[in-house]
């Protein structure tokens, strides 16, 4: 296996190749070029074998010089992020880092709908706003990763060739990024931690692609509007000449999602919380909507121990909206005891006479991994969303 350079021998080597590039004399000035040109890569080298290299995935970036993570604030496109404090459950402090080949990477914004980091209006000046906004291809949303010998990572726009800021290196909490030129200090240098999917995720869900193959069709040629409105679906599709409509009598899998049984059990182990309000709560999820249950929570529990909001959604709208109270009772003792669930929903097929199809929502108690994926599920084209501690 090969050990990674250290310091020390990383300076003897650049130590000789710019000695080398002296003892010469500048006539040669082709040559000299072309011996700083290896020496330039040499260092690009050097440095990316003394950090972990950035792989594609969901990371926290941390401002080096003062310990705050990028905040894209919010889900509006044009809000400008800013360094905050970690905050456990905060999904706008998540970014996946998205490899869009050539060197170049996209910042999305893991808790917005399809939004990313970019240099607003494309600008090249020093100080320009950076921001999130909805990802429309353009070269001011991409950036390259540079790795310094520090073991921090730059991120330089890929459109100005400036650096990702934080603003004077401020490090109060709620200081805004920018771009720069790229000066080397500590403005510009983050540390991305990469996001483990199973310790770090407290709720994931599998989404299925219904427009795949594992759906059994029916097939109808050249049809006509009305046949259309008969047997209209989300997964009624046009190929070529063929409306594909989906067969009767058959049962597919929608959604998995898995909640995790640290974060479910976390709302009841607080001993400061009475059994009478354990009752409450009991009480308002089997006579309230979800709703207002989640608000119950949000005020009766959240301001005085301190947890995220996302725990509490996760586990109660679940709870609020099951119909049968036996069911509620066995998700109940899931959550009491320490035990996750797993939320299924699967899509029933119909015709009476046009085509008709309803959700099934099961529940179950599980104690494994979120990545642990059932076979009915690895059968299927589909997409995981996470929701990260």
């Amino acid at each position: 296996m090969r050990k990674k350079m250290t310091k020390k021998v990383f300076r003897s080597i650049l130590s000789i190749v710019l000695a080398t590039s002296l003892i010469f004399p500048l006539a040669f000035s082709s040559a000299a070029a072309s011996q700083m040109e290896d020496a330039s890569r040499l260092l690009s080298i050097l440095s990316k074998n003394m950090h972990p290299n950035i792989t594609q995935g969901h990371y926290r970036i941390m401002h080096k010089d003062s310990g705050r993570y990028i905040d894209a604030e919010y889900d509006s496109a044009g809000a400008v992020p800013k360094i905050r404090s970690k905050k456990i459950g905060n999904q706008f402090q998540i970014f996946f880092l998205k490899n869009m080949g050539n060197g170049l990477w996209q910042i999305r914004v893991h808790g917005s709908n399809n939004k990313i980091i970019e240099v607003r209006d494309s600008s090249s000046a020093d100080g320009a706003e950076v921001a999130s906004w909805w990802d429309n291809g353009q070269t001011c949303g991409l950036w390259k990763i540079g790795y310094n010998l520090n073991g921090t990572v730059t991120f330089i726009n890929a459109k100005s060739g400036k650096c990702l800021n934080v603003y004077n290196n401020n490090k109060s909490d709620g200081t805004k990024l920018q771009q720069w030129y790229k000066d080397n200090s500590g403005a510009e240098q983050f540390i991305a931690t990469k996001m483990n999917h199973t310790t770090d995720v407290y709720a994931a869900t599998w989404k299925r692609d219904f427009l795949n193959d594992g759906i059994a069709f029916n097939t109808r040629k050249n049809a006509n509007k009305a046949m259309q409105r008969q047997y209209a679906s989300p997964w009624s599709v046009w190929r070529g000449d063929y409306f594909y409509i989906p067969k009767a009598g058959q049962i597919q899998l929608a959604t998995y999602t898995w909640y995790s049984s640290e974060q479910a059990h976390n709302l009841f182990k607080n001993e400061n919380k009475p059994e009478t309000w354990k009752s409450k709560l009991w009480g308002a999820v089997i006579t309230e909507t979800a709703s207002n249950v989640v608000s119950y929570v949000a005020t009766d529990l959240l301001e005085t121990s301190g947890l995220p909001f996302g725990y509490a959604l996760a586990i109660v709208e679940p709870l609020a909206s099951i119909p049968f109270e036996r069911e509620k009772k066995e998700l109940w003792n899931s959550f009491q005891y320490g035990k996750g669930i797993i939320q299924k929903t699967e899509y029933w097929f119909l015709y009476d006479p046009s085509i008709f199809f309803f959700p099934v929502t099961t529940y179950q108690s599980w104690n494994g991994s979120v990545l642990t994926v059932p076979s009915e599920v690895s059968k299927c084209k589909g997409t995981w969303e996470y929701m990260f501690k």
